[in-house]
């Protein structure tokens, strides 16, 4: 009894040596067969392990099987990328080869293959790691709240179809996305988002309020031809072009769109929103390319126009603000307003500098907000490109940040002013309540701080210098008082648009230009 037993115990374990050999075997030969080399294999009773394996599409850690049944193979720390790597499709009603095979065939067994800490690459760039669950016979990874499923059809080597559930993989960008798939020859994606936060400083300084986002995308791998539309919140958008994930060429385009969609966006952040009423229309073309990035852009309107957005008070003989926490008052019947008519060059040196259409624009400049953006390229923030309006707008009501929230608030407010406001009594209120350097407001205060003098006794010159440091007065207050020199390049850029504009005569341009400048910085 006990020779038999030990003779058992012994053809068992040839049984097992035989069937591990003919496992290793045949595996190594697979391996080979896809260009997948390993550094180490070691063997025990219970399984066989690879180290450090790397071929197309894929790199493991390490590479154990388990002869149990059903065959259990791991691999731990691997990276695979679907567009090279192409899996075994073998079952266990899988049919012997027709033809020889120099790897001996292993039996028809079940198998499962688990993955421990999985990225998945595209192309090089990976796009999602730390999962853990099933690769075959069917995907099935997790991480965290993350999940992704797949299936590939068996008749088609590279189709695959699956969904996932797992945060926008997009920077500037956050929410759980629920992802549908398909992957043969092309990648087609449709991706839904219940409530998106975008967080781009380009935006705004703090996160932009949860919007529904919708996305379809069809990707051509070969040729990088994509093509993209869907919605963020209400507003509709779409995109063509081409990418590598490294590269972009893109043309995004927004249709034309309900100003109070766009605001919408917004809100609650806008609150002048709130009691405020909306219509026209905006849209927008854009063209991205890059690394590096350089883009353009063509901004549309129609019709704008805003009712109610400013307090209920605003306006009259006396018009109250606060800006870092101070109240200030200006108006008809306050001491120091100046009139138009007591402000001498300022009022056209003003228009030269900060607004060469502001007599015919409705409250905002499309020419001047595109060159804007354009500038906006290497700097992640929008400047310049606000009218006189605009700036009124932001000297009343907003704070310094350059950002979108702030662009699109004070076109609220400009367009709401232009629609209760003549433009006389508009750059009226502008001249004095604008910023000509740290604790100096208004022009009346601006001329006697730096020439000690009257509004209307300046200089044409005199009236271009402070229209020229109106962008950054304080930081050319800062600059002038430290070097003891004014921008002349400057001052005289606004006395040349003056004199195209027919402000100035040829003789009165040519004796400004002449002019000697005598600043006494306050």
């Amino acid at each position: 009894m006990k020779r038999a037993v030990l003779g058992l115990g012994l053809g068992l374990t040839l049984c097992i040596a035989a069937l591990m050999v003919l496992a290793i075997q045949s595996v190594e030969n697979r391996l080979s067969k896809r260009d997948i080399q390993w550094a180490h294999r070691s063997i025990s009773l219970s399984h066989i392990e690879w180290d450090e394996l790397t071929g197309p599409g894929i790199s493991i850690g390490r590479l154990a099987i388990h002869p149990a049944w059903p065959v259990h193979i791991q691999l731990h720390d691997a990276v695979i990328d679907p567009t090279e790597l192409t899996l075994s499709t073998e079952t266990t009603t899988a049919q012997p080869p027709k033809t020889p095979r120099s790897d001996p065939p292993l039996p028809p067994v079940a198998t499962e293959v688990h993955v421990e800490n999985l990225a998945i690459s595209w192309r090089d760039r990976q796009w999602v790691d730390g999962l853990s669950g099933q690769l075959y016979p069917q995907v099935s990874l997790a991480r965290g709240e993350d999940h992704f499923t797949a299936q590939k059809d068996p008749k088609h080597t590279r189709y695959w179809a699956g969904h996932a559930s797992m945060a926008l993989p997009w920077d500037g960008l956050t929410g759980t996305a629920t992802i549908e798939f398909k992957l043969a020859d092309f990648l087609e994606v449709s991706l839904t988002c219940p409530e998106a936060v975008a967080t781009h400083p380009f935006l705004m300084n703090e996160p932009m309020p949860g919007r529904p986002l919708n996305v379809r995308m069809v990707w051509k791998p070969e040729t990088g031809e994509i093509a993209a539309d869907g919605t963020f919140g209400t507003v509709a958008w779409s995109a063509i072009g081409t990418t590598d994930t490294e590269t972009h060429d893109i043309r995004v385009r927004v249709p034309m769109t309900e100003l109070s969609s766009v605001v919408e966006l917004f809100d609650p952040l806008i609150p002048e929103a709130q009691e405020a009423t909306f219509s026209g229309t905006l849209g927008l073309a854009a063209h991205i390319t890059g690394p590096p990035w350089t883009w353009s852009f063509e901004p549309a309107a129609q019709e704008l126009s805003v009712q109610d957005a400013l307090p209920a008070d605003f306006g009259g003989d006396r018009i109250r603000w606060r800006r870092n926490g101070v109240a200030y008052e200006t108006g008809p019947s306050v001491m120091g307003w100046v009139g138009l008519d007591q402000a001498g060059w300022m009022p056209e040196a003003a228009i030269a500098a900060e607004d060469i259409r502001f007599r015919t624009h409705p409250g905002f400049d499309l020419v001047a907000i595109q060159e804007a953006l354009d500038a906006s390229v290497n700097e992640e923030r929008m400047r310049g490109g606000s009218t006189i309006t605009q700036q009124l707008a932001k000297n009343l009501f907003l704070d310094g940040r350059r950002t979108l929230l702030r662009k699109l608030r004070e076109l609220v407010f400009a367009l709401n002013m232009e629609s209760r406001m003549s433009k006389d009594a508009i750059l009226a209120l502008y001249l004095n309540v604008v910023e000509f350097g740290p604790g100096i407001h208004g022009i009346s205060e601006a001329a006697n701080a730096w020439f000690m003098k009257n509004p209307d006794q300046l200089s044409a010159r005199e009236a271009a210098f402070l229209a020229s440091i109106l962008p950054a007065p304080q930081m050319w207050h800062k600059r002038i008082t430290k070097t003891k020199k004014v921008p002349i390049q400057r001052v005289n850029e606004v006395l040349n648009r003056m004199r195209r504009r027919g402000t100035l005569s040829a003789a009165e341009h040519r004796r400004a230009i002449q002019e000697r400048l005598r600043v006494v910085p306050p």
